[in-house]
């Protein structure tokens, strides 16, 4: 009896106390303000993203714990594992190698330039030669644009802060994607004196969720994207695209 009692303990030594099956993980996404996909109502996580993620959380029985961040504070928490997924990113090569893709993307954007109304005409890219460019430090817009280093780009930590550089004529125009950018617009009161120029990139590229290779649940990676996949064909992201976007 002695020695069962010894073998017992010693067992639950080795495995540690039992976890309830009914405990759900937990699944930080880090959270930079980024309307109508990211933003704040009364305090509280809200937009697109956070609808999506509540759905999916509740079809795969996990919980969600939005980290409020800037981009660039984002992207280096999910290279050092301290958050599970990124939203918001397109697929290039470099960051496939560092990050995991859920493949179905939940949304397409394609980047726009504005400028102030009385200021350079932007007809085609060539018309962004010679312009001092205000971008956001690790953003990716579209491949001719990020691969160009002819061109004068001045990256910062905050989109807003791009816009006030416009109105303050210390940059010439600002790349953003464009529906992001007329939210932004608008709660800087600037919708009067910014406008969208007529040159627009053909690239339009696919929006994903990413997960840390560090994370402790990048085996949902799969999962995910099959209630993305089921999600899409349910008409529940257009669904989504109707309420924020309006179309």
């Amino acid at each position: 009896m002695k020695r069962t009692l010894v073998l017992i303990a010693l067992l639950v030594f080795l495995t540690g106390p039992a976890r309830p099956a009914s405990a759900e993980r937990l699944v930080t996404v880090a959270f930079p303000l980024f309307a109508p996909y990211r933003t704040l109502e009364n305090g509280r996580p809200a937009g697109l993203v956070v609808a999506l993620l509540d759905d999916v959380a509740k079809r795969m029985g996990f919980k969600v714990k939005f980290v409020e961040v800037s981009f660039h504070r984002a992207m280096y928490m999910l290279d050092n594992g301290d958050v599970d997924i990124m939203p918001g990113l397109f697929k290039r090569k470099d960051r496939e190698e560092r990050y995991l893709y859920v493949e179905t993307p939940y949304r397409y954007e394609r980047t726009s330039f504005f400028v102030l109304r009385d200021g350079p005409r932007i007809d085609s890219y060539d018309d962004l030669r010679g312009l001092t460019i205000g971008t956001l430090e690790e953003v990716k817009y579209f491949d001719r644009f990020d691969n160009d280093d002819t061109l004068t780009k001045k990256p910062v930590l905050s989109d807003m802060l791009n816009i006030r550089k416009l109105l303050e004529g210390r940059i010439d125009c600002f790349a953003m994607a464009g529906e992001v950018a007329k939210q932004k617009i608008v709660m800087a009161g600037a919708e009067k004196s910014i406008v969208q120029a007529a040159f627009r990139p053909a690239q339009k590229d696919g929006v994903y969720l990413v997960f840390s290779r560090r994370s402790p649940n990048k085996d949902l990676v799969e999962k995910l994207n099959e209630t993305l996949s089921a999600m899409e064909k349910e008409g529940e992201l257009s669904r989504l695209y109707q309420r924020y976007f309006g179309y």
